[in-house]
């Protein structure tokens, strides 16, 4: 590490970083409740919903509902009558 305490050792930092995670995988892998085969079924089902929610999430936030739709064509309409004003003076 360096002499200096304000520098921080970006090494020192990357190593223990691997190292933590590698330990942790291990103890986690000695210590999971589940077997594996199970374990990887469990996942799977909750990615499969969890990537259900988070398409219906986005597909919410795509697609606004009617009234919002209406406000921001309003909106649209505003700005444009406003920019055709000022270009006519």
């Amino acid at each position: 590490m360096n002499n200096n305490s304000s520098e921080l050792d970006w090494g020192f930092l990357v190593r223990g970083l691997i190292l933590g995670f590698l330990v942790g995988g291990a103890i986690a892998l000695f210590t999971a409740p589940v077997s594996g085969k199970p374990l990887r079924e469990k996942l799977k089902q909750r990615l499969t919903f969890l990537d259900r929610d988070l398409r219906e999430h986005a597909e919410r936030l795509k697609s606004p509902d009617p009234v919002s739709k209406s406000l921001m064509e309003g909106q649209a309409a505003a700005h444009k009558r406003l920019e055709d004003r000022a270009l006519a003076r």
